[in-house]
């Protein structure tokens, strides 16, 4: 019997209740986007041992899974992980194709006020360090930064004051928690400002790419990522155009990601005084091919 359980990382404990409630036996299909060993000592903990040793766990997952590292913590010898690297792209690509965001392809959509967005949720230490040297270099962008804290708060040494960000979207409520439903000042700005989910390569020396990069290049707007070294390289080899027209990309090479951002974001300082809508006019085109 195969039985297919779609897991993101909330919904992670919900395998261990899954496997238990159904009696699966058979193969259980995990399809896990990224970050495929969080917390796994939950399922550990409250799978009945006579259900989790009779059924095989096959992962898909979108980037580097430990196979002896997966059955040490869950305790199921039989598993096995699927590799679907482009699975961000596909999630994206549907999810987006449903959502309500303005055509982002009709030039008209667009109006421009700021010169950047970023999106930023989760907390991690190299993301608040990006986000601080956005302050740093005072850029007029719009930032949204969802989760903070005291120990946060201390990490800051260019925002005088550190706190919650939210962007809006007149016709979707609570749009900060809407993955897919772009704020509506994603159609106010040429260039978006991507903080991923990883600062350096995996364990298998792959670079990852998650729903935060695919968002610009699907939907046609200009990017720049503070990610591992050589991630737009990694982009180029892929097949995908980088926007040399408006960007020197010397920083990707970079090796301390501190440096790199910092280099990175400088060189977008230096776009403030252009056009906004010729800086994007000059991308336009490209950006569509992108998507």
């Amino acid at each position: 019997m195969t039985q297919i359980f779609q897991s993101w990382l909330p919904k992670i404990p919900n395998i261990a209740k899954y496997i238990r409630k159904n009696k699966i036996k058979g193969t259980l299909y995990i399809f896990q986007p990224q970050e495929p060993t969080y917390p796994w000592d939950l399922i550990r903990r409250s799978t009945a041992v006579k259900y989790k040793q009779k059924c095989k766990l096959i992962f898909v997952v979108g980037n580097y899974a430990d196979v002896n590292e997966l059955r040490r913590i869950t305790g199921v010898d039989n598993i096995e992980v699927i590799l679907y690297k482009s699975i961000w792209f596909d999630i994206a690509y549907t999810k987006l194709s449903k959502a309500n965001n303005p055509n982002p392809y009709n030039r008209s959509n667009y109006s421009f006020d700021k010169l950047f967005i970023s999106l930023n949720n989760r907390i991690r230490d190299y993301r608040t360090f990006f986000v601080d040297t956005l302050f740093k270099y005072n850029l007029d962008g719009h930032v949204s930064f969802l989760e903070i804290n005291d120990e946060v708060k201390a990490q800051f040494k260019h925002w005088k004051d550190p706190r919650i960000l939210e962007l809006q979207n007149k016709d979707v409520h609570d749009i900060n928690q809407c993955l897919f439903n772009l704020p509506s000042q994603w159609y106010s700005t040429p260039i978006n400002l991507v903080s991923e989910t990883f600062n350096e390569p995996l364990e298998n020396g792959d670079i990852d790419i998650s729903e935060k990069t695919t968002y610009p290049l699907l939907m046609a707007k200009p990017f720049l990522v503070a990610g591992p070294v050589n991630f737009h390289k990694h982009l180029q080899d892929l097949g995908f155009e980088l926007y040399t027209e408006i960007f020197d990309y010397s920083f990707d090479s970079i090796e301390k990601y501190e440096d790199r951002v910092d280099a990175m974001i400088k060189m977008v300082s230096e776009l403030r005084n252009e056009s906004y809508d010729e800086l994007y006019d000059k991308c336009f085109d490209q950006a569509k091919r992108s998507a």
